[in-house]
């Protein structure tokens, strides 16, 4: 029997932060010191570490939020819930200038009231009872092997869901 197996067979250890004395079982193996466990034990080392990343994040939060004059996460949700048109709109247009689909020229108020119209309608459709959700289409995909379309008013329509989801990346040739 190693000295190791024999000394966690009959001792108990003191963790250092909450001063208990534990079995060696409720420590992490650690090679390099005599005993082969860390100092603390497991619990006292969660803790440690999920009040750390929490301060961690708040501070980074804050910070981020000061500089850039942002408001805080639960102001954000919020107004996500009160008013999503603007953020459906706003998650196309990233995806636009993340591909470059998005050009200076384009009638912005028109896309905006095009995914206005769309949720206007999946709320008439879920009052009546019926379910096909609408969504905001590109004619011409924003990424294409033969073709690149724009995020553009010219370039949008708005289809069911099921039938956007069939359409996938095609261009819409095949469906007319």
């Amino acid at each position: 029997m190693s000295f190791l197996t024999l000394l966690r067979a009959t001792k108990m250890k003191k963790c250092t932060l909450c001063k208990k004395d534990k079995e060696f079982s409720s420590f992490h193996k650690r090679k390099a010191v005599k005993d082969g466990c860390r100092s603390a034990c497991i619990e006292c080392e969660k803790e440690l570490a999920q009040g750390a990343n929490k301060e961690k994040i708040q501070k980074y939060t804050e910070s981020y939020n000061r500089a850039k004059g942002c408001k805080s996460w639960s102001e954000y949700l919020e107004d996500k819930r009160r008013n999503p048109i603007p953020h459906s709109f706003g998650v196309a247009k990233r995806r636009a200038q993340k591909k470059n689909a998005e050009v200076s020229w384009a009638d912005k108020q028109y896309m905006q009231d095009l995914y206005r119209n769309a949720k206007e309608a999946n709320t008439i459709f879920e009052a009546v009872g019926l379910l096909p959700r609408f969504q905001v289409d590109h004619i011409v995909p924003l990424q294409h092997k033969t073709a690149c379309g724009l995020h553009v008013e010219y370039n949008l329509q708005i289809v069911p869901r099921s039938w956007n989801l069939e359409k996938g990346n095609k261009s819409m040739a095949i469906y007319c």
